[in-house]
């Protein structure tokens, strides 16, 4: 090694120590002055979060969800400061100030396996915060439940925004099962542009359930298999609500009024 490499060699070995000092000075200010930055655990960012300034409740739950997802991804159990965690982000979740913080939250939480959420994710879709709410069916689509379904049913009629009508479909979508389908051929075959911006998700979302593959543009065959499928009952000469097809005593077919 000549000399200039090795002035190179020490140049740079200074450099790296200098800025290891730097780092941990400047954790250790953070520290001093209540700041955050320095986190590195879901302990560490919990402490920082619970001083209460925006920056530190921000960073937390992002990087909080990260750290547990990775766990779950790892296998690992989570242990009692895990727990808090979790609770910790479903606190911000429902009650956070900042809209930004929960729709963070809610994403975060979703991407867990564990535990169960659907109640709090249907609770923040009525949230007032359309972002929020687009988290909320995003979070409902990543985790499935048909307890789900009159909710985002209700949802889909009286949601007004693009973006949230189009994330509920999704959902509706991953849930499945028979209501789901119907719901969804009643957007595809609603007579108004009411779904047009959403359409092609809602044929997409109808193909998939169930197995059909006409086309966007054949209404009247989508029209027929869904009379076959769904048929209404009919009142009989004793006031009886009877079916034909393959369904017995199925509800009537719900009927959208036209929103103005």
């Amino acid at each position: 090694m000549n000399r200039s490499t090795l002035d190179s060699f020490v140049t740079l070995r200074l450099l790296l120590m200098r800025l290891l000092f730097m780092r941990k000075l400047s954790c250790i200010l953070s520290v001093l002055v209540g700041l955050s930055g320095c986190a590195s655990s879901v302990n560490d960012y919990l402490v920082e979060a619970r001083r209460g300034d925006p920056e530190s409740v921000t960073e937390a739950v992002v990087n909080v969800g990260k750290l547990l997802r990775e766990k779950e991804g790892r296998g690992v159990t989570f242990d009692r400061g895990d727990e808090e965690a979790v609770k910790y982000l479903t606190e911000v979740a429902e009650i956070g100030k900042n809209a930004v913080n929960r729709a963070s939250a809610i994403d975060s939480l979703s991407h867990l396996r564990r535990p169960r959420l659907t109640s709090l994710f249907l609770r923040r879709l009525e949230d007032k915060s359309w972002g929020v709410q687009l988290e909320a069916a995003r979070a409902l689509s990543r985790n499935p439940d048909p307890e789900a379904l009159p909710a985002l049913t209700k949802r889909l009629d009286d949601e007004i925004r693009i973006e949230v009508r189009l994330e509920i479909v999704k959902a509706l979508a991953a849930v499945g099962g028979e209501e789901a389908l119907r719901t969804l051929l009643d957007a595809l075959l609603y007579p108004s542009g009411r779904y047009g911006e959403i359409r092609l998700t809602v044929f997409d979302s109808v193909r998939q359930l169930s197995g059909k593959d006409f086309g966007l543009a054949e209404l009247e065959r989508w029209s027929r298999y869904k009379s076959e499928r769904f048929p209404v009952p009919k009142p009989t000469d004793s006031g009886v609500l009877s079916t034909s097809g393959n369904e017995k005593n199925e509800p009537p077919i719900k009927t959208y009024p036209e929103k103005k």
